[in-house]
């Protein structure tokens, strides 16, 4: 698990291939709010977060299917 603050603050304790959730816990870094004049996240890591957050928001397979 990773907050996305601990990468803002220590990128080299961060071992992003090995990340398997994003915490979009603090202040400006919800991806659903991204301009890219946020604080921090005019990074190219945190671009490529934001980026596979929008893929996986997108993904109509992942959808919830209600059982009949």
């Amino acid at each position: 698990n990773l907050v996305l603050a601990m990468l803002w603050r220590h990128p080299e304790n961060v071992e992003l291939e090995k990340v398997k959730v994003v915490h979009y816990c603090a202040f400006g870094s919800k991806p659903w709010r991204f301009t890219g004049k946020e604080a921090n996240m005019d990074r190219e890591d945190i671009k490529m977060l934001v980026e596979k957050w929008w893929e996986i928001y997108n993904d109509a397979s992942l959808d919830f299917k209600a059982e009949v």
